[in-house]
């Protein structure tokens, strides 16, 4: 297998080439068939699970459909109407113009993005690990029973992951031929990204630091992040401005990522409410952590695979029971299964030094970190699943083959 900075097919397994040219033969129509599937699974659950109460009394989705009804009625740009990003909302306030503030909409419109999620993991996996492996992981995603439930609530976890994905690909992209127009695609791409999830500005050292080692020589990944980064800031100018306008004071993206200074301190109860989140509910049997225990409690919950008792934060919420058999089993065959070969493509890829395919790495990582230290839960693991299914596809392969080269060189001993 070679071992080149630039690699790209040849780190595949080597049977998989052979299945990889039969498959190829029906690549439109799996692809097509991969995004149905996937669509009628997500349908058919936004029927049952949200279809009676897409707004439920509290959470979230409330603050998303009151964001988006603010924005339809054009009440966004003048004054302060949520401390939520805007790019969820003003989505749902789109689908709203269309189907007439009907929360149920957004929930399907959230079906049609998890459809296509699947869509653009089989094509980022195609690119770099074949076919036979995005087939694999398209269909894995496609009934990842997280991102399934997720993606039946109004909630931004459907379109942030496929954002994502999106800046994924295209920053592989621009990793292979640097260019200011494919530099400033993807750093335009992930201006779209931070201002639906400002998590992801916690990403952006990390992004800098992949193209400066990836592209191919210091200078050039150096020149080249450096117009990632350009790009990047001149992106986030407007709504900045737009913030100082609203707010008469700093606020990046939105108020509950950087405020300086706090602008509802002394202003009407008005503006307070409406930047105050919901307050928080816990399940019956479920303990209140702290200090280091709720710091071990962050890190658990966010890779976890099962919860066998409820244990929440002293601000945060208890979604479920103690025990939820239908979450942990779903777990357990999901995440769980995948789990043990995600580490086993991490490794090949870090040892192989496979440039490409560590394009998924550089989200897990920073995700990961940024919940260690910060706040983690599971529902925040939601847009880098498909990275760690898709690399998981590919440990699953790599794996096999290893196993068979072993023991065909046993018989022959």
């Amino acid at each position: 297998m070679p071992t080149n900075r630039n690699h790209g097919r040849g780190d595949v397994p080597g049977f998989l080439v052979s299945t990889d040219s039969v498959l190829a033969r029906y690549r439109k129509r799996l692809l097509f068939a991969v995004f149905l599937l996937a669509l009628f699974i997500r349908v058919i659950v936004v029927v049952f699970v949200s279809g009676d109460n897409p707004v439920p009394s509290g959470g979230d989705a409330v603050s998303y459909d009151a964001y988006a009804r603010e924005i339809v009625a054009g009440d966004w740009l003048g004054k302060p109407v949520s401390y939520r990003e805007v790019g969820y909302p003003f989505f749902l306030s789109l689908v709203y113009r269309v189907a007439g503030n009907r929360p149920l909409a957004g929930c399907m419109a959230n079906a049609l993005l998890g459809a296509l999620v699947c869509v653009l993991v089989f094509l980022l996996a195609e690119r770099i690990f074949g076919i036979t492996v995005a087939a694999a992981s398209s269909l894995a995603i496609a009934f990842n029973a997280q991102l399934v439930f997720l993606g039946a609530q109004l909630l931004r976890e459907a379109l942030v992951t496929l954002l994502l994905l999106c800046f994924s690909i295209v920053l592989l992209w621009a990793m292979r031929r640097p260019s200011w127009k494919r530099l400033g695609t993807a750093a335009l791409l992930l201006v779209v990204l931070v201002h639906t999830d400002a998590r992801f500005l916690f990403h952006l050292p990390f992004v800098a630091a992949y193209l400066v080692v990836a592209v191919g020589g210091i200078l050039r990944g150096a020149r080249s992040a450096a117009v990632f980064l350009l790009v990047f800031l001149v992106g986030m100018i407007p709504w900045q401005v737009h913030n100082l306008a609203v707010y008469d004071a700093f606020v990046l993206v939105n108020t509950r990522t950087m405020v300086k200074p706090v602008p509802w301190l002394e202003g009407s109860s008005e503006a307070a409410r409406r930047h105050t989140p919901e307050p928080h509910v816990r399940k019956e049997g479920s303990r209140v952590l702290t200090g280091a225990r709720r710091v071990l409690y962050d890190i658990t919950e966010f890779s976890r695979v099962f919860r066998f008792r409820g244990e929440v934060r002293n601000n945060s919420t208890a979604w479920e029971a103690p025990w939820s058999a239908f979450h942990n089993w779903s777990s357990i065959l999901t995440y769980g299964v995948f789990l043990p070969f995600f580490f086993i493509a991490a490794w090949v890829v870090g040892r192989r030094r496979m440039w490409e395919a560590a394009v998924l790495l550089v989200p897990i990582v920073a995700h990961t970190i940024l919940h260690m230290i910060k706040w983690g839960r599971e529902r925040y693991r939601a847009p880098i699943e498909p990275m760690i299914v898709v690399l998981a596809a590919y440990g699953m392969a790599w794996a096999w083959q290893w196993w068979r080269s072993r023991s065909a060189t046993e018989r022959t001993a």
